[in-house]
């Protein structure tokens, strides 16, 4: 099976003067090879052609965003059993803590050993001395601004504005 972007060559070669030459309303030669071809027979099945390859595509493109849209729905359901799991397993984990006096436990069949941390928590940030407070600064371009630039006609070294397309499967 050719590819589309083959179909749609062979559409342009079949309509385009620099490839080939027409000798009425309906036939043509092609300057290449010396054919003689009726234009509109040959753009029919090119057509054909294309509208197949395009079916084609646009089927195994909604196929495969049904699969993706699966896939992002048991994702969905898996990250709230794992979530669910998590604070499972932390409840579990502050119930021992609590039962054994944060010592842990220990018998014939198993032992729970607990270790002792420090952290730094927060109470209230804005109390912090200023001699602990980390100054972060971070630039970022402005796609907003540039945009809008761009739009009004100025010119902005780095920056394009480009044009995609989505497709939708009806």
């Amino acid at each position: 099976m050719r590819k589309l972007y083959e179909i749609n060559e062979d559409i342009e070669r079949v309509l385009d003067e620099t490839y080939t030459m027409k000798i009425d309303d309906e036939n043509a030669v092609d300057k290449a090879t010396g054919e003689v071809f009726s234009v509109v027979e040959k753009l029919n099945a090119l057509e054909i052609e294309k509208n197949e390859k395009i079916k084609s595509v646009a089927a195994y493109l909604d196929d495969t965003s049904a699969q993706l849209e699966h896939l992002q729905e048991k994702i969905k359901k898996l990250t709230a059993m794992k979530k669910t799991l998590e604070n499972e397993v932390d409840g579990l984990q502050n119930y021992l803590l609590f039962a054994t006096d944060n010592k842990g436990f220990k018998d014939d069949e198993i032992e729970v050993k607990v270790k002792e941390s420090k952290r730094c928590d927060f109470t209230d940030e804005t109390l912090i001395p200023e001699k602990f407070i980390k100054t972060e600064i971070k630039k970022s371009a402005s796609k907003t601004e540039i945009t809008k630039a761009i739009k009004a006609g100025e010119e902005v070294p780095g920056a394009v504005l480009n044009t995609y397309y989505s497709v939708k499967i009806i």
